[in-house]
This record gives C-alpha cells, sequence and structure tokens, in this order.
C-alpha cells in the first residue's frame, strides 16, 4: 500500500499527518522534503531527493508506505501520484490554501481517482464552514488543531504510545484520536488494508 499526502502549498500539515499515519500503521515514510522525520523514526523514515524507485521497490514487496510529498513539482510527482493507492490533500482554512488545494486536487484526479480531501488544523466550526464554502469540493476528513501533532515528533512516539506513555492523554486529546482514527478507517476502506 502507498499513501501520499500531498498538496502544493506548504504549511498545510502534511509532515506531521505523514508521520503520525506512518507510525500508527508501522509503515515506511519517504520524503522529498527536509524534516526530522529521519531522526523522529530512525529505520523507517528517509528523505532524499529522488525517492519514486524505493516507493516503487517497497510496493513491490508488499510494504506498506507513506509519502510524504513536498508543496514543490519535480519530474517525479506524477510518477508518485499514479502508483499510490490513496492521495490525501490535506488543507487549512486561508484563501492561498484554497487556490492550491484546487489546482493540486485537479492535477492528482487527473492520473488517480482515489484522492481525498482533508481539513486540517481545524480550530473551530467557522474553519470548516469556511473550507466547505470556498474549496467548492467534498471535504472526506476534518481534522482538528491539537499539540499531539507536535508531542508526537518531538517525543518520536505513535498516537497509542502517547497514550500509553500517559494515560491522561486519551482524554485531553480525544477530540483528534477520534478524528485520527477516522482518517485511519479511511485509508483502511480505500485501499482495502487489513489490519
Amino acid at each position: 500500500m502507498v499513501i501520499t499526502f500531498y498538496n502544493k502549498k506548504g504549511g498545510v500539515g502534511k509532515t506531521n499527518l505523514s508521520y503520525c499515519v506512518a507510525r500508527e500503521l508501522n509503515a515506511y515514510l519517504l520524503s522529498n522534503d527536509d524534516s526530522l522525520i529521519e531522526i523522529a523514526y530512525p529505520g523507517k523514515a528517509l528523505i532524499k531527493e529522488n525517492i519514486y524507485n524505493d516507493i516503487k521497490t517497497l510496493k513491490s514487496k508488499n510494504v506498506d508506505v507513506i509519502v510524504d510529498l513536498g508543496g514543490f513539482i519535480t519530474e517525479e510527482t506524477s510518477d508518485i501520484l499514479k502508483i499510490s493507492d490513496l492521495i490525501i490533500i490535506p488543507t487549512i482554512s486561508d484563501m492561498n490554501s484554497m487556490k492550491r488545494t484546487i489546482a493540486t486536487y485537479k492535477e492528482s484526479v487527473e492520473v488517480n481517482n482515489n484522492v481525498i480531501i482533508a481539513a486540517n488544523i481545524i480550530e473551530n466550526r467557522e474553519d470548516i464552514e469556511f473550507i466547505e464554502k470556498n474549496l467548492g469540493l467534498e471535504v472526506s476528513l476534518k481534522i482538528p488543531k491539537s499539540k499531539i501533532f507536535h508531542n508526537a515528533l518531538k517525543e518520536k512516539l505513535s498516537f497509542q504510545e502517547l497514550i500509553d506513555k500517559e494515560p491522561l492523554n486519551k482524554h485531553r486529546y480525544k477530540k483528534i484520536i477520534k478524528s485520527f482514527g477516522e482518517l485511519n478507517n479511511k485509508i483502511k476502506i480505500t485501499t482495502k488494508l487489513d489490519k
């Protein structure tokens, strides 16, 4: 399985989402954009400019791969989108993100039918309404703003490991854990992953 997080707009939370999904699914995480993932997920994360062949190799071995594509276009972008089992386009509630998300969506569906939009870093109901009104595309997932993403990277842990480490986190992060569970279920249903 290959799940790709992609948006031409930077700052929409692709890296945090892809890292946390990879940790939860115990999948490999590949990125063409510089970040802390290799430090936070040693042995399972790889950052390099050209990742298409690595993704293809892992997919041929039936290894689960999460891809964090930078907000820039490379020669490999279209090829990566084509071999993805699911493309998740995170977006946030600002007009610049809406414009880039629409362009990203149009580019993605030209090469792959399995594309979903995730409203990310949602602070309130107005954010969701703003995204739905201005995007003009179906928003499949709504992910609230939460410190759990920062804490997961900082602690080098998955959500479940954070909860196991500090049981109060189950209550503290109740909303995000529910949304994240919906994201994981969407991935499993869409890719027919049975874990």
